[in-house]
């Protein structure tokens, strides 16, 4: 799958490189617009705001539906 919009954003969670056996959470997009599309994943607390999903990885589209999403199988693989 290609995704092409300007506004295209990613959520992933994988293994930290910089310390076994703790994860990272990694947002990214394009623009600012397309970053703003986690909103909907996140809820408030104390501390903090935190993911709601589950998921190990989302790619959300331009116009703000998920494209791709799901738990990583093995070695931190899109698909695998």
């Amino acid at each position: 799958m290609t995704l092409t919009d300007a506004d295209r954003a990613y959520r992933v969670a994988c293994a930290n490189p910089l310390a076994q056996g703790r994860q990272v959470l990694i947002y990214a997009a394009e623009t600012p617009r397309g970053l703003n599309a986690f909103q909907r994943f996140t809820r408030g607390n104390a501390a903090a705001h935190g993911p709601e999903s589950n998921l190990d990885y989302l790619v959300v589209d331009g116009a703000g539906k998920i494209r791709l999403s799901g738990v990583f199988r093995d070695r931190c693989r899109v698909g695998q």
